[in-house]
């Protein structure tokens, strides 16, 4: 039998975790168990993170769309309602950029 020797894969895969963890403080910089687990920990955090941003985004737009529904007496649902019932298809980011740049634009909407 030939012998076979399994360095340059593993030694990339290692170099490339060591990369991502250069940062990292103590052993997990160092350590290539430690910097892989920690590599991958922080990218699920990472992922984690880009879906909570969108989620808090999209519920700070609501939020301002809503507190100018309000001053006149009606809810967020049925503002909704009339946007698709007057073929209005605007997103939250943009109604809530409209309603803080131009004032006058939800009560034309609604009425």
């Amino acid at each position: 039998m030939t012998r076979v020797k399994r360095g340059k894969v593993t030694g990339k895969r290692r170099k490339r975790y060591l990369k991502l963890a250069a940062s990292y403080k103590g052993l997990n910089s160092t350590s290539s168990t430690l910097a892989m687990e920690q590599v991958i920990q922080s990218l699920n955090y990472k992922y984690i993170g880009r879906k909570l941003k969108k989620r808090n985004f999209k519920r700070l737009w609501v939020n301002s769309i809503s507190i100018r529904i309000k001053k006149h007496n009606t809810a967020y649902c049925i503002f909704s309602k009339r946007l698709k019932k007057n073929y209005i298809y605007m997103n939250n980011k943009l109604l809530a950029h409209t309603n803080s740049t131009f004032v006058n634009v939800i009560s034309r909407i609604i009425f």
